[in-house]
């Protein structure tokens, strides 16, 4: 993917999540609706390259005593088509999750309900979740199947390793040394300024109607950011 295609989705308002209490019915459906129309785009881009997204987030709850509270994003990557399309990945990242004791919801009525339901358990408020999806719902992704799977961080798992994702996906790809984001960083911001633009140029023809405006060269498209390596994330 020209440009290396890994972007952030990020909502321009802030909030840690997109079950936040804080956000309307309104503001709520609005903003999971312009992630999925930036994925879907995303994942026409991708298509165009023989590579399918993967894309993960970590919702955090207002006033939780556990960990602080971030801006929410969506990191999204593109895998190589063959190396997915077995559903030899699944086996990976389940592997990968049973080693730190993470137990994913991963039947498509559990992720679901979750979502539908606002992250709520009874009366109490149950935001705090990590998401991973391969694929895009409702999409034909030829062998890939569109898969998502859940971690609900609460009780044990409350306290998740913010940089296990990028780890786990280091070692789907067979990069191991790419788990450390230091090592994918450019040399120069002018390399990092060549790459966003050549992403920018291709990804134009898939964004039509997707976000805010697209013209405007001195922010970033619709609340997404082109990205080359994560910020140095702690885990929680």
């Amino acid at each position: 993917v020209p440009g290396g295609g890994h972007v952030l989705i990020v909502p321009i308002g802030h909030t840690p999540s997109y079950l936040s209490p804080a956000l309307s019915p309104t503001d709520a459906h609005s903003l999971n609706a312009e992630r999925a129309a930036y994925l879907q785009a995303l994942s026409a881009l991708y298509a165009a390259h023989d590579c399918v997204p993967l894309s993960w987030e970590i919702g955090r709850s207002e006033g939780a005593t556990h960990t602080r509270v971030g801006h929410t994003h969506t990191q999204v990557v593109p895998v190589p088509r063959d190396l997915v399309s077995g559903g030899n990945w699944k086996e990976v990242w389940e592997g990968k999750g049973r080693e730190v004791g993470y137990e994913f919801v991963s039947d498509r009525e559990g992720v679901r309900a979750f979502f539908e339901e606002g992250g709520k358990k009874g009366k109490e408020r149950v935001a705090d979740y990590f998401r991973m999806q391969i694929g895009v719902e409702g999409e034909a992704a030829g062998e890939v199947e569109a898969t998502t799977f859940l971690l609900v961080l609460r009780g044990a798992q409350a306290r998740f390793n913010m940089q296990w994702p990028r780890q786990t996906l280091a070692a789907l790809l067979n990069t191991p040394e790419r788990a450390d984001w230091r090592v994918c960083a450019r040399a120069t911001e002018d390399e990092e300024r060549e790459e966003a633009a050549q992403f920018k140029a291709a990804f134009q023809p898939f964004a039509a109607g997707v976000g805010g405006d697209d013209d405007d060269d001195d922010s970033d498209e619709g609340g997404e950011e082109g990205g080359h390596g994560v910020p140095d994330e702690e885990g929680y």
